[in-house]
């Protein structure tokens, strides 16, 4: 199986706040942001790619965009 090489920002997840994953959609590179929201006050969680071998098929490229996205939420407890 082919892994995707993936670049995270290096920041920690925010506490007790709302996540919120952003994503800027590919089939090759899929770049996503998160961030947290308390009340009236956003604050940077995260942000990095995701870039998967073009000699993958589409099919191929986008089931492990899935789990690389799955991987992501559970990583930042996703809320929204």
């Amino acid at each position: 199986k082919d892994l995707p090489t993936i670049f995270w920002s290096g920041q920690g997840r925010a506490a007790l706040a709302d996540i919120i994953l952003g994503v800027d959609p590919g089939s090759r590179v899929t770049g996503f942001g998160l961030v947290a929201v308390d009340r009236d006050r956003v604050t940077h969680v995260d942000h990095g790619v995701i870039r998967l071998q073009e000699r993958l098929s589409l099919p191929e490229r986008l089931n492990i965009l899935a789990e690389e996205l799955h991987k992501i939420y559970a990583r930042h407890a996703v809320t929204c």
